[in-house]
């Protein structure tokens, strides 16, 4: 069996896992939103590999950032169905640097949450009040659903 058989019988089962239970649908959300920039396969064999993962990339960004990867970490398998070609991913928790300088990721400031909000809801609708900014922001979402 070829390792791209591998792969996608993992993808396969994966998918099937996180279907199933709604604890794991939203680790995997989570892992998504940790991860945006990858296509849904890729999201699948990152959840798979490192549930945990806050932000992959390839070896050659992490060098190119002056980040190396650790030795021994093992890297995510992403497969190019294309061609069958597989590249590999680290997450950030495999890598290190000289000066221990923090990799800063995206985040929504806590001062900034109110400004969202005000205009999300300008854009796509009122919502209910204080409903708090996670919530507010799946009230939004369900807005824009239901409008499309």
């Amino acid at each position: 069996m070829q390792k791209s058989d591998t792969i996608m019988q993992e993808l396969q089962q994966t998918s099937l896992l996180i279907t199933q239970d709604v604890n794991m649908w939203t680790d995997f959300l989570q892992t998504v939103a940790n991860n945006y920039k990858y296509k849904f396969d890729d999201q699948l064999s990152i959840y798979s590999h490192k549930p945990k993962a806050v932000a992959c990339a390839t070896y050659e960004f992490w060098n190119k950032h002056s980040r190396w990867v650790q030795r021994g970490s093992k890297g995510i398998p992403l497969l190019n169905e294309k061609d069958n070609s597989i590249k590999y991913v680290f997450d950030v928790s495999d890598t290190g640097c000289k000066d221990n300088r923090p990799i800063y990721l995206w985040s929504v400031e806590e001062e900034h949450r109110e400004n969202i909000i005000t205009a999300l809801t300008d854009n796509f609708g009122d919502i209910e009040q204080d409903l708090g900014f996670e919530k507010s922001i799946i009230e939004i979402s369900r807005h824009i659903v239901e409008d499309n």
